[in-house]
């Protein structure tokens, strides 16, 4: 089968080529590397299928050796690929990438694949490259090119992937602290538990958003320190194929999408929610966005698993207007604003989300009713477990925490300018909302509004006429402390 290069940064057009591969150029800059093309397979009719995108890796454009390593590696690929000179080296971005080759040239595959001299299936070209800064920086630059790296071979022999423990340490970084933090998160198969989200609990300004922000820079390769990445990690990054940000906050510290386009340009990242680059997302903006994330949700036949989940965040009274949703008539549909964030922002997650992905969400709760706190985590656990992949939250709710089990959850403290990270000391699955309140978030009742307000009417008047203003409906709880005011004067 051929392997063309078209010289130019456009997609063929139907019936431009026919049974072969076409390669066609893109000028995205990896700090200074431009190796990235789009393949796409042309079929005996001239239909185009998208394959992903590759990598392709030139020696001599390397920083280790010239100051001019800036350049496009097209500019040294022929028009008709016979076959790579030893000087270059390849890698699919994706595991997708090797799947959809196959799949597509079920008896060529290989054979473009040792053409192409891919580092995946080679270990001969892959021991000779990999240490090269190129390769480093460019080709392994994305978290899913990593995974492809280390499991295309596997998948290509047998159709399957390695079951496999993707617990991770990272060593995080704020402000505040010189030294970074170690945190553990624990994602290993547990029969028995849900163990498939994590949580970070602790105050305001401890640095859970920062952490998040920086974790899916480090953890997606989109960060333009490499060393940062190197530190985070101190060792591999754990083998996922996608790191999806999710808020509904106006205040988040994620790395938004590009204005002009709903998808960003690496493969390993996306987010989600109502900012972009220059602000928050006007009303139309997330229907526009909500529009484009269903087209995908239905041509990647992921319709019946999209209804599925928005019937657990959906009240039963509104459920008939899903339907309508799926039939485009979201203008004639009058959602509160929160529903609306909420509709748009989990039906993108539904979109981009693939095997294997981390979702990093700051703070679920928000626009939740508290009913819905329960039925937002069962269907977030029902979206991990039918696509395998994980969460990690940075949540204020007691209600959440109270659906993960403690050795899951973690505990930031700020103490005198360190962050400290421990276990909660009660088993918080399942536990009382006031003990998770008491232990878990560290709240102090002598922080508690109402003792003030009980405490001065016990000044004011009797302890009858103090349960009048209540209309007698005062708490039990309530009432103990209102009586022990009284026995302290």
């Amino acid at each position: 089968m051929q392997i063309i290069h078209k010289t130019d940064t456009w997609p063929p057009s139907a019936g431009d080529y026919k049974n072969c591969l076409v390669l066609y150029d893109d000028n995205w800059n990896d700090y200074r590397y431009i190796t990235l093309f789009h393949a796409v397979f042309c079929d005996d009719d001239g239909e185009c299928i998208d394959i992903g995108d590759v990598k392709i890796y030139y020696y001599d454009y390397d920083k280790k050796r010239t100051d001019t390593y800036g350049k496009a590696v097209a500019s040294v690929i022929d028009k008709n690929i016979t076959q790579l000179d030893k000087k270059f080296c390849s890698l699919g971005q994706t595991l997708n990438y090797y799947q959809k080759l196959k799949n597509n040239c079920p008896n060529d595959y290989l054979d473009i694949l040792k053409r192409l001299n891919d580092i995946a299936i080679d270990h001969d070209l892959r021991n000779e490259f990999i240490e090269e800064d190129g390769v480093q920086t460019s080709l392994l630059r994305d978290s899913s090119a990593e995974k492809a790296l280390n499991e295309a071979e596997l998948l290509l022999k047998t159709n399957q992937l390695l079951e496999k423990d993707v617990s991770f340490s990272y060593f995080a970084k704020v402000p505040y602290n010189t030294d970074r933090t170690h945190l553990f998160f624990d994602f290993k198969k547990n029969e028995n538990l849900p163990y498939r989200i994590n949580a970070l609990i602790g105050k305001n300004g401890v640095g859970k958003t920062q952490i998040l922000s920086h974790l899916a820079e480090s953890l997606s390769g989109i960060t333009e320190n490499v060393s940062e990445k190197e530190e985070s990690f101190k060792g591999k990054r754990p083998p996922v194929d996608k790191v999806i940000s999710i808020s509904y906050s106006a205040f988040d510290e994620f790395r938004k999408r590009v204005a002009k386009d709903n998808d960003y340009k690496d493969n390993s990242y996306a987010y989600c929610g109502i900012q972009s680059e220059h602000g928050t997302l006007s009303l139309d903006d997330l229907k526009r966005n909500f529009l484009k994330a269903l087209e995908t949700i239905r041509q990647s036949k992921r319709l019946k698993s999209w209804k599925i989940i928005m019937q657990e965040l959906i009240e039963k009274e509104h459920l008939d207007l899903i339907e309508q949703t799926v039939e485009g008539e979201i203008d004639n549909i009058h959602w509160s604003s929160g529903q609306y964030i909420l509709l748009c922002t989990m039906t993108e997650v539904v979109a981009k989300i693939e095997k294997e992905s981390i979702l990093l969400f700051d703070e679920p709760e928000l626009h939740l009713h508290p009913n819905a706190v329960a039925n937002t985590i069962r269907m977030l656990y029902r979206l991990l477990e039918e696509f395998d992949s994980y969460a990690i939250f940075a949540t204020h709710s007691p209600l959440i925490v109270q659906e993960i089990p403690s050795k899951y959850v973690k505990i930031l403290s700020r103490i005198d300018n360190v962050l400290t990270v421990r276990t909660p000391s009660l088993e918080c699955f399942g536990e009382n909302v006031t003990n998770i309140t008491n232990d878990i978030f560290d709240v102090n009742e002598s922080e508690s509004n109402y003792k003030t307000i009980l405490n001065n009417l016990s000044k004011k008047m009797s302890f009858d006429n103090a349960l009048k203003i209540f209309d007698g409906t005062l708490s039990f709880n309530a009432m103990i402390y209102l009586k022990g005011c009284y026995r302290d004067e």
